[in-house]
């Protein structure tokens, strides 16, 4: 990924890596959400 950013310039760098955090966020919210759901199960 940093290589690729190197290479690519910085711009398309920055909104890969705003992708990738959107995405990290994402996972993020859909495991506390899924924690939320089956913690009384548990």
């Amino acid at each position: 990924m940093l290589l690729r950013q190197t290479k690519t310039g910085a711009q398309f760098g920055s909104l890969d890596w705003i992708r990738f955090v959107r995405q990290f966020q994402f996972h993020a919210f859909l495991t506390s959400l899924s924690a939320r759901l089956l913690e009384p199960l548990i």
